[in-house]
């Protein structure tokens, strides 16, 4: 495997960001008495198609 680094963004990562952040990335935070418990996040390809990234639920 070719070797690589894991950061967090900060200044500077604009671009980053506006991947992360675009009209093609939806993200869903789920909340229960104003906690978070779970959260999703699915990408939407050029044919229209959703692809679900990540799903993190809370333990309850």
């Amino acid at each position: 495997m070719t070797p690589f680094t894991v950061r967090r963004l900060g200044p500077g990562d604009e671009v980053a960001r506006a991947d992360l952040f675009g009209p093609a990335v939806w993200h869903w935070h789920a909340k229960a008495d104003g906690q978070p418990i779970g959260f999703l996040m699915a990408y939407v390809h050029q044919q229209r198609h959703v692809m679900f990234d990540e799903i993190g639920v809370r333990e309850g």
